[in-house]
């Protein structure tokens, strides 16, 4: 009978740990969606008026790069993107970076070779992702896109920004759930051997 009620308790145990897990898991997605999406808006905005100036400014000034003394974005164009809040890349048709807004250029070189290789090869369509920038950078978001009437020397273009500090936050949610799990577990343990015990208390009279 011990063993008996051992095994529907371990059974009981696990299966409210699964549940918990899961209700956690389901939690955390509905946080976090909701999040993602207003970054995705966020860096697709941006992007598109990126692109919109790269755009017109060909139209206006026909090409848009110099090779002086390495090829790079026109000083005058790229001087409207001074001001951009967060991450811009502006690559050629080879990959080879053209243009780096402010933040991007504080990043060391290894962080701003994992978002330039998101262009390695110029996109053919718009692409969502994530990518992350290692210790004390984080996890940014971007979305990548082709540059297809910006003249023949601008091949793509990509905006990222950080996942730090979103809104609907899930990790505080994740934290309380590890304090607590232990909690839920010796719980879970005690009422699964009580509800067992009753359970074969009929077969042992």
């Amino acid at each position: 009978m011990k063993t008996i009620r051992r095994r529907l308790t371990l059974g009981f145990t696990a299966a409210l740990v699964a549940v918990t897990i899961a209700f956690g898991g389901a939690v955390y997605y509905e946080l976090r969606q909701p999040s993602l999406q207003a970054l995705d808006q966020r860096v697709t905005v941006e992007a598109d008026f990126a692109r919109r100036w790269l755009v017109e400014s060909y139209r206006v000034l026909g090409p848009l790069t110099t090779s002086n003394p390495r090829p790079s974005l026109d000083a005058g164009v790229a001087a409207y993107f001074e001001g951009f809040r967060d991450h811009l890349v502006v690559t050629d048709r080879q990959g080879q970076v053209l243009y780096l807004s402010e933040l991007t250029r504080e990043l060391d070189f290894g962080a701003i070779q994992l978002l330039s290789r998101e262009l390695a090869s110029p996109p053919t369509v718009r692409r969502l992702g994530t990518v992350n920038l290692g210790a004390g950078k984080g996890v940014v978001r971007y979305v990548a896109e082709p540059m297809a009437r910006a003249g023949s020397e601008i091949g793509g273009m990509l905006v990222a920004t950080s996942i730090d500090g979103i809104g609907n936050d899930p990790q505080p949610l994740v934290r309380a759930m590890l304090v607590v799990a232990p909690l839920i577990i010796l719980t879970a343990m005690a009422l699964g051997y009580w509800l067992a015990g009753a359970a074969i208390r009929p077969l042992q009279g």
